[in-house]
Protein backbone atom coordinates (compact mmCIF):
# COMPACT_ATOMS: atom_id res chain seq x y z
CA UNK A 1 0.00 0.00 0.00
CA UNK A 2 1.05 3.58 0.01
CA UNK A 3 0.76 5.45 3.00
CA UNK A 4 -0.70 8.71 3.50
CA UNK A 5 -3.20 8.58 1.07
CA UNK A 6 -4.88 12.26 0.14
CA UNK A 7 -7.66 12.98 2.26
CA UNK A 8 -10.78 15.83 1.09
CA UNK A 9 -13.03 17.33 3.61
CA UNK A 10 -16.58 16.24 2.63
CA UNK A 11 -17.47 19.90 2.03
CA UNK A 12 -14.64 20.73 -0.70
CA UNK A 13 -15.32 21.76 -4.26
CA UNK A 14 -14.19 18.78 -7.19
CA UNK A 15 -11.83 21.85 -7.98
CA UNK A 16 -9.85 21.89 -4.82
CA UNK A 17 -10.14 17.43 -4.47
CA UNK A 18 -8.28 18.09 -8.12
CA UNK A 19 -5.62 20.99 -7.11
CA UNK A 20 -5.06 18.20 -4.53
CA UNK A 21 -4.53 15.11 -6.62
CA UNK A 22 -1.98 17.48 -8.80
CA UNK A 23 -0.05 18.34 -6.07
CA UNK A 24 0.61 15.12 -4.74
CA UNK A 25 0.47 13.69 -8.31
CA UNK A 26 -2.09 11.12 -7.41
CA UNK A 27 -5.79 10.11 -9.10
CA UNK A 28 -7.82 9.77 -6.32
CA UNK A 29 -9.30 11.41 -3.03
CA UNK A 30 -10.38 10.05 -0.02
CA UNK A 31 -13.44 12.25 1.45
CA UNK A 32 -14.15 12.67 4.87
CA UNK A 33 -16.45 13.80 7.35
CA UNK A 34 -15.01 14.89 10.98
CA UNK A 35 -12.18 12.94 10.46
CA UNK A 36 -14.14 9.52 9.35
CA UNK A 37 -13.70 8.31 5.50
CA UNK A 38 -17.00 8.34 3.72
CA UNK A 39 -16.11 8.19 -0.06
CA UNK A 40 -13.87 8.71 -2.99
CA UNK A 41 -13.40 10.96 -6.02
CA UNK A 42 -11.86 9.74 -9.05
CA UNK A 43 -10.05 11.33 -12.04
CA UNK A 44 -13.26 9.19 -13.85
CA UNK A 45 -15.26 11.33 -11.72
CA UNK A 46 -14.37 14.38 -12.28
CA UNK A 47 -14.35 13.34 -16.14
CA UNK A 48 -17.74 11.86 -16.11
CA UNK A 49 -19.97 13.24 -13.62
CA UNK A 50 -18.43 17.42 -13.82
CA UNK A 51 -16.11 17.69 -17.13
CA UNK A 52 -18.49 15.61 -19.12
CA UNK A 53 -21.99 17.69 -17.91
CA UNK A 54 -19.60 21.14 -18.57
CA UNK A 55 -20.14 21.99 -14.65
CA UNK A 56 -17.64 24.32 -12.90
CA UNK A 57 -15.35 22.47 -10.89
CA UNK A 58 -15.22 25.08 -8.32
CA UNK A 59 -18.99 24.86 -7.71
CA UNK A 60 -19.54 21.27 -7.69
CA UNK A 61 -18.80 19.57 -4.35
CA UNK A 62 -16.95 16.57 -3.96
CA UNK A 63 -20.23 14.80 -1.87
CA UNK A 64 -22.47 14.91 -4.91
CA UNK A 65 -19.48 13.05 -7.42
CA UNK A 66 -17.75 10.84 -4.29
CA UNK A 67 -18.04 7.00 -4.67
CA UNK A 68 -19.95 5.66 -1.30
CA UNK A 69 -20.25 3.85 0.47
CA UNK A 70 -16.31 3.57 0.76
CA UNK A 71 -14.91 0.00 -0.28
CA UNK A 72 -11.95 -0.95 2.46
CA UNK A 73 -9.33 -3.48 3.27
CA UNK A 74 -8.39 -3.59 6.72
CA UNK A 75 -4.29 -3.43 6.81
CA UNK A 76 -3.97 -6.64 8.89
CA UNK A 77 -5.19 -8.46 5.64
CA UNK A 78 -3.24 -10.27 2.82
CA UNK A 79 -2.70 -9.07 -0.55
CA UNK A 80 -4.79 -11.77 -2.23
CA UNK A 81 -7.95 -10.27 -0.21
CA UNK A 82 -7.45 -6.76 -1.57
CA UNK A 83 -7.02 -7.86 -5.39
CA UNK A 84 -10.35 -10.11 -4.59
CA UNK A 85 -12.27 -6.69 -2.85
CA UNK A 86 -11.15 -4.69 -5.79
CA UNK A 87 -12.62 -7.42 -8.97
CA UNK A 88 -15.57 -8.14 -6.43
CA UNK A 89 -16.29 -4.24 -6.61
CA UNK A 90 -14.98 -3.22 -9.46
CA UNK A 91 -12.81 -0.53 -8.19
CA UNK A 92 -9.31 0.05 -9.17
CA UNK A 93 -8.46 1.77 -5.64
CA UNK A 94 -8.76 0.56 -2.25
CA UNK A 95 -8.40 2.55 0.60
CA UNK A 96 -6.68 0.81 3.24
CA UNK A 97 -7.74 1.37 7.21
CA UNK A 98 -6.62 0.06 10.57
CA UNK A 99 -8.69 -1.58 13.50
CA UNK A 100 -10.21 2.07 14.66
CA UNK A 101 -11.38 2.73 11.00
CA UNK A 102 -9.17 5.03 10.09
CA UNK A 103 -7.05 5.39 6.83
CA UNK A 104 -3.39 4.26 6.68
CA UNK A 105 -2.72 4.25 2.57
CA UNK A 106 -4.54 3.59 -0.60
CA UNK A 107 -3.56 0.49 -2.65
CA UNK A 108 -4.15 0.74 -6.61
CA UNK A 109 -3.96 -1.61 -9.28
CA UNK A 110 -1.13 -0.73 -10.35
CA UNK A 111 0.61 -1.62 -6.68
CA UNK A 112 -1.28 -5.35 -7.13
CA UNK A 113 0.51 -5.47 -10.70
CA UNK A 114 3.89 -4.57 -9.04
CA UNK A 115 3.93 -7.34 -6.23
CA UNK A 116 2.82 -9.80 -8.59
CA UNK A 117 5.97 -9.23 -10.77
CA UNK A 118 7.82 -9.65 -7.89
CA UNK A 119 6.55 -12.98 -6.50
CA UNK A 120 6.68 -14.28 -9.88
CA UNK A 121 10.29 -13.44 -10.64
CA UNK A 122 10.84 -14.88 -6.83
CA UNK A 123 8.41 -18.32 -8.03
CA UNK A 124 10.98 -18.82 -11.01
CA UNK A 125 13.87 -18.53 -8.65
CA UNK A 126 12.86 -20.95 -6.74
CA UNK A 127 11.69 -23.33 -9.49
CA UNK A 128 15.28 -23.21 -10.31
CA UNK A 129 17.00 -23.29 -6.77
CA UNK A 130 15.02 -26.22 -6.12
CA UNK A 131 15.06 -27.99 -9.50
CA UNK A 132 15.92 -31.71 -9.07
CA UNK A 133 19.41 -32.98 -10.79
CA UNK A 134 16.71 -34.39 -13.38
CA UNK A 135 17.55 -31.67 -16.29
CA UNK A 136 15.21 -33.02 -18.57
CA UNK A 137 11.58 -31.20 -19.59
CA UNK A 138 11.00 -28.42 -22.27
CA UNK A 139 13.65 -25.52 -23.23
CA UNK A 140 12.21 -21.91 -22.26
CA UNK A 141 13.07 -20.55 -25.53
CA UNK A 142 12.32 -22.78 -27.97
CA UNK A 143 9.66 -25.38 -26.73
CA UNK A 144 11.76 -28.61 -27.57
CA UNK A 145 12.29 -31.25 -25.04
CA UNK A 146 15.86 -31.41 -23.96
CA UNK A 147 17.99 -33.90 -21.68
CA UNK A 148 20.13 -31.33 -20.76
CA UNK A 149 18.34 -28.34 -20.00
CA UNK A 150 19.97 -24.96 -17.92
CA UNK A 151 18.70 -22.17 -16.40
CA UNK A 152 19.85 -19.08 -18.18
CA UNK A 153 18.29 -15.54 -16.93
CA UNK A 154 15.69 -17.70 -14.68
CA UNK A 155 14.74 -19.41 -18.06
CA UNK A 156 15.33 -23.03 -18.48
CA UNK A 157 17.38 -23.34 -21.83
CA UNK A 158 17.99 -26.27 -24.16
CA UNK A 159 22.12 -26.61 -25.42
CA UNK A 160 21.11 -25.52 -29.28
CA UNK A 161 19.38 -22.72 -27.47
CA UNK A 162 22.28 -21.64 -25.60
CA UNK A 163 24.43 -22.47 -28.45
CA UNK A 164 22.82 -19.37 -30.08
CA UNK A 165 23.02 -17.10 -27.56
CA UNK A 166 26.65 -17.05 -27.63
CA UNK A 167 26.92 -16.52 -31.39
Amino acid sequence: MRPNPTLISIGSTTAEAAALMCRDDVGSCIITENGSPRGIVTEQDFNCKVMAKNLLPGSVRVEDVMSSPLITVDEEMPVSVAAKKMIEHKVRRLPVTNADGNVTGIVTVRDLLGVTNEINEIITELLVINRPDDKSGMCGVCGAMSADLMPVDGILVCPNCREQERI
